[in-house]
């Protein structure tokens, strides 16, 4: 089930490349092709930011998108990994809300938009540009936690929970492109949104707490793009014009 949602998700995002790219008009040829190839340079200082004790995290991004015709289109990627352990010391009491002593929750999340730009100069993939597409999410989440309020009592039972969370939905977002030196370098900035249509979440676990543990996670300030809210996000990209 994991694998077909995983191919189905790569293949809708194909599909939409590929029916943007086949639906463009003759004219075309009148505008000269460039590619523009972004990183997210705040992302990976983010998870630094988050890291700190018992907490680490660890998030890349980057996109791409060429102009075809009057329209430019391309894929977008966010990866996250994030990790949460409780106190080395078993003596070290903290609140039950909290991960205890020999408890841990990891989380590593996936997603991948394929967007659709309308340009101010789309000869040239700058100015400001509004934008749409196709968003795919993936999140594993697998908890390792005491069923026991009283986590050094004998009877405590430890329990492991996995969770896969899969969405579809639509993006939507605006901004501004700079190009620099000769146009060939870029940097942008932009505001987006993404809008789940259909969530399916597996649960293979006995915590009967599992499922609220992982929503408060995803919804953690931090990990926004988690959120299963229309959480709106700012982005600032730089990269390459080719």
């Amino acid at each position: 089930m994991r694998l077909f949602c995983w191919k189905s998700g790569i293949g809708c995002l194909l599909a939409v490349g590929l029916y943007v790219a086949g639906s463009t008009p003759a004219s075309a040829a009148d505008i000269r092709r460039v590619m523009a190839a972004e990183i997210d340079p705040v992302a990976p200082t983010a998870a630094m930011a988050t890291s700190e004790g018992r907490k680490s995290a660890s998030m890349w991004g980057g996109q791409a998108d060429f102009n075809v015709g009057p329209v430019a289109t391309g894929p977008e990627i966010w990866i996250g990994n994030f990790n949460r352990k409780g106190p080395l010391n078993p003596d070290d009491r903290v609140r039950r809300e909290d991960l205890q002593f020999g408890e841990q929750h990891k989380v590593e999340a996936t997603r991948l938009r394929w967007t659709v730009s309308l340009y101010e100069k789309p000869s040239s993939l700058r100015g400001w540009f509004v934008r749409g597409g196709y968003s795919y999410t993936k999140i594993n989440s697998r908890a390792k936690r005491d069923f026991n309020v009283n986590y050094l009592d004998s009877t405590a039972t430890n329990l492991e929970s996995d969770i896969t969370d899969t969405r579809h939905g639509l993006m939507a977002g605006f901004g501004q492109r700079w190009t620099f030196f000769d146009s060939s370098l870029t940097a942008s900035v932009s505001i987006s949104a993404t809008f789940n249509l259909s969530r399916s979440v597996s649960e293979a676990d006995l915590d009967p707490d599992a499922r609220t543990d992982y929503e408060d996670f995803i919804e953690d300030t931090p990990y926004a793009r988690m959120s299963n809210k229309s959480v709106p996000e700012a982005n600032l990209s730089l990269g390459w014009l080719i």
